[in-house]
């Protein structure tokens, strides 16, 4: 679920129950999101992958090549380029459009989350505004959506984001309906990744039978 228009949006961010691996979280507690990293515009197709280091904390090909090139004197672009990117997954329900059930919202941290814990940080204490996510007196985000471009790419984002007191409370059987976040990042092997990444073929330098993998 991206941000296809200008806003303003309004979702009420389900929760859902932990599985493993959530940095944030204790397994089976419920919790609002999964932040993950992901190698952006890797192989052929420019797909992005997750990161096996700062997801698995396990060894990550491309990030051996990003200390190899720091050790080398690298183009600090290349390097820039090739770090992982933090981003998170939502599940969310789009008050403006309530009939497709809870979906999952997958955005970077910084032009998303980090707007959401601006406003927990700078709230007064009787606002609660940390209890957001909450069945039982949570908030609606009211999410304004502005048309930006970079590098000749016209895209949507985040720009502000309001806080507003639920009509009504939601009911434990949702979280049923809500997806475990933590499933949905796909863990490559070394050499798989590895693969991707260099750009190597099976048998030939042509071949092209591995369809790569998203990130989830």
């Amino acid at each position: 679920l991206p941000f296809d228009k200008k806003g303003p949006y309004r979702f009420d961010i389900i929760p859902y129950v932990v599985g493993k691996g959530n940095p944030f979280a204790d397994e089976d507690a419920l919790w609002c999101e999964r932040t993950y990293y992901v190698h952006r515009n890797i192989g052929p197709e420019n797909n992005s992958y997750c990161c096996l280091a700062k997801n698995f904390k396990k060894k990550c090909p491309i990030c051996e090549e990003i200390a190899r090139l720091n050790r080398s004197g690298g183009d600090p672009e290349l390097i820039k380029s090739l770090k992982p990117s933090e981003r998170q997954l939502w599940n969310v329900k789009d008050l403006n459009d309530p009939d497709k059930g809870i979906m999952v919202l997958d955005q970077s941290n910084f032009l998303f989350g980090a707007l959401i814990d601006a406003k927990v940080a700078a709230a007064d204490d009787e606002d609660h505004y940390e209890n957001y996510f909450h069945l039982e007196g949570g908030y609606t985000l009211k999410i304004t959506v502005d048309q930006d471009s970079f590098g000749g790419r016209t895209f949507y984002k985040a720009t502000n984001i309001e806080m507003k007191e639920r009509k009504n409370d939601y009911d434990d059987s949702i979280i049923v309906d809500a997806c475990c976040l933590d499933d949905c990042l796909v863990e490559l092997t070394y050499a798989e990744l590895k693969k991707i990444f260099l750009q190597e073929g099976d048998d030939t330098e042509d071949s092209d039978d591995d369809e790569p993998s998203t990130n989830h």
